[in-house]
């Protein structure tokens, strides 16, 4: 089977690799996975609207271009390119600009995400998107990582167990990458924000990072100390 090739109003999606290794089909699913590129593209035409209206975006300025890795080699070395090291946990990603990712089987074949299922598949490329737009508003995300998190996490519907925010403001801004928990911790501190705070507010970090990071130990402060995980 070669290369797919499938084009929408909004989305371009490419799976295949230089290494002519095969990604996904078209026009039937992968016997192990059941996902077809189609139905990835609609599920994430289906959630634009809703994130795009998040970040005060009526359109994108250009197709949204989503390429999907069936070697992870490749797209080991395609992060190493952008990121300087490559860690088992990295299944996508938007360093480029696009959406670039693991097919699903080869998610499954890292020790991180062996369990991983269909639905969750789904949601990471959701994930993706939310921060394709955040890029578009500004994409400064220097000290900010955790807030990236924190709004992906929650706008594409993914859960992570709710954690205690027993961290600093500058381990959240300087150490983000290195903190075991980090995602849970943006999982936490986004719903907490998303709950508390205005959806303006909000919007106001995303297009002014400095004022983020400004405001980071005052918010990690007031979540710690009004918001309890639940059990």
């Amino acid at each position: 089977m070669g290369k797919i090739r499938h084009e929408t109003k909004n989305l371009i999606f490419m799976a295949g690799t230089s290494e002519g290794a095969s990604w996904a089909q078209e026009e039937r699913p992968d016997s192990e996975s059941g996902i077809q590129v189609t139905d990835l593209c609609v599920i994430l035409e289906e959630n634009m609207g809703r994130i795009l209206d998040f970040f005060g975006l009526k359109e994108l300025r250009e197709k949204v271009t989503v390429k999907m890795y069936d070697s992870v080699e490749e797209y080991e070395r395609h992060v190493i390119e952008f990121f300087g090291e490559y860690f088992d946990w990295m299944i996508a990603d938007t360093f480029d600009g696009n959406i670039n990712l693991l097919s699903y089987d080869r998610c499954r074949s890292t020790s991180s995400h062996q369990n991983m299922r269909r639905e969750d598949y789904v949601k990471v490329i959701v994930h993706e998107f939310v921060h394709i737009c955040q890029q578009c508003v500004n994409d400064d995300a220097t000290g900010c990582e955790w807030f990236w998190e924190a709004l992906a996490t929650n706008l594409s519907g993914q859960t992570y167990n709710e954690t205690a925010l027993s961290c600093t403001g500058e381990q959240l801004q300087n150490a983000y990458s290195s903190m075991a928990d980090g995602y849970a911790i943006s999982y936490t501190l986004g719903k907490w924000m998303l709950a508390r705070l205005p959806h303006q507010k909000i919007l106001d970090y995303v297009k002014n990072p400095e004022t983020l990071r400004r405001d980071t130990e005052e918010i990690l402060r007031s979540a710690a100390g009004e918001y309890s995980p639940e059990v």
